[in-house]
């Protein structure tokens, strides 16, 4: 999707999707990214807005050779946006869209203004203490997420462990696949166990 902005000066956005979803997720904020006045914000606040396809994914074919990373993905989308054009723009993403974007500020930050992500990852600076110099108060957040990551990351560990016997079982039933990527949303939104409610 290529959208330009209304106003007077747009800025440049690249935006990228993550798993398990698709460019469909930004149809809703393409209209006040783009034509912020029409939304009742400032006309002088719009950005061209492109939001590609990652290899792969949704609307998209498979990639053709093997290695295509987020770190190689950036490098695609750096050249798309050269090719269309823009010197300069800012990116945001989120899930395998941060890693993109974060690999997009790392590698290519003469084209990137700045990088917005809605999904951080970050390590300790001592492997060995994780916990080093945390309160209690800190530690009780990361305690819940590593339960979350021991409850919820199952198809986490498949899809990088076996994707291709994965595949084939997904793609012999559009009842699997749904289930596969409606659980996931289900279960990562505010949709009080049903997921019609959020989407």
């Amino acid at each position: 999707i290529h959208v330009r902005g209304k106003g007077p000066k747009p800025f440049q956005l690249v935006i990228t999707h993550g798993w398990p979803g698709s460019v469909a997720e930004f149809v809703e904020i393409i209209g006040p990214l783009t034509d912020p006045a029409a939304h009742g914000g400032d006309a002088t606040d719009a950005f061209d807005v492109v939001c590609p396809s990652m290899p792969g994914y949704g609307f998209s074919d498979h990639p053709r050779e093997p290695g295509m990373d987020p770190e190689r993905i950036a490098a695609l989308w750096a050249e798309l946006m050269q090719g269309l054009g823009y010197a300069r723009f800012g990116a945001q993403g989120g899930d395998w869209g941060s890693m993109v974007s974060t690999y997009l500020g790392f590698r290519h930050s003469a084209q990137v203004a700045g990088i917005h992500l809605n999904m951080v990852i970050a390590f300790p600076p001592d492997a060995a203490n994780p916990a080093d110099g945390l309160t209690q108060e800190e530690l009780i957040p990361l305690m819940e997420a590593q339960q979350f990551f021991k409850e919820e990351t199952g198809y986490q560990q498949i899809q990088g462990t076996k994707p291709q016997t994965l595949s084939y079982a997904l793609n012999d039933s559009p009842a699997g696949l749904a289930a596969w990527i409606v659980e996931k949303f289900r279960t990562w939104s505010d949709c009080g166990g049903r997921p019609e409610n959020a989407f």
